[in-house]
């Protein structure tokens, strides 16, 4: 079974929706309009009330993450009594997932994009 590479594709996500506000003239700027808005987008970190996407794919993108999964519970101090016991667990997990790499791809996406900042 292939790993689904979220980091792969939260940069490509976060890439497309960038592209249709347009980028920021500098690197400060592109991390503002992150924090400040792609952070609560449900289309990049599923952060914004609802979810990235449905509980079936989401339940394949955490099968194939398990590991990737408790290390955001764990870095986020997130206890199993505290998730949902329906299978809306695995949207839970999926956009705990995004938050805990948010920075990280925000940070890749800056270094190639504004190299100078």
């Amino acid at each position: 079974m292939e790993e689904y590479n979220y980091e792969k594709n939260m940069k490509q996500d976060i890439i497309e929706l960038v592209n249709s506000y347009g980028w920021p003239e500098t690197g400060g700027e592109f991390y503002d309009m992150c924090e400040n808005e792609l952070w609560a987008d449900d289309s990049i970190t599923g952060n914004g009330g609802g979810y990235y996407d449905n509980i079936v794919n989401c339940a394949e993108y955490i099968s194939r993450n398990l590991p990737l999964a408790i290390e955001a519970m764990n870095d986020f101090g997130v206890e199993t009594k505290n998730l949902p016991r329906d299978d809306r667990i695995y949207q839970h997990l999926d956009s705990l997932i995004r938050c805990y790499l948010f920075e990280g791809v925000v940070a890749d996406i800056m270094n190639e994009r504004y190299p100078e900042d």
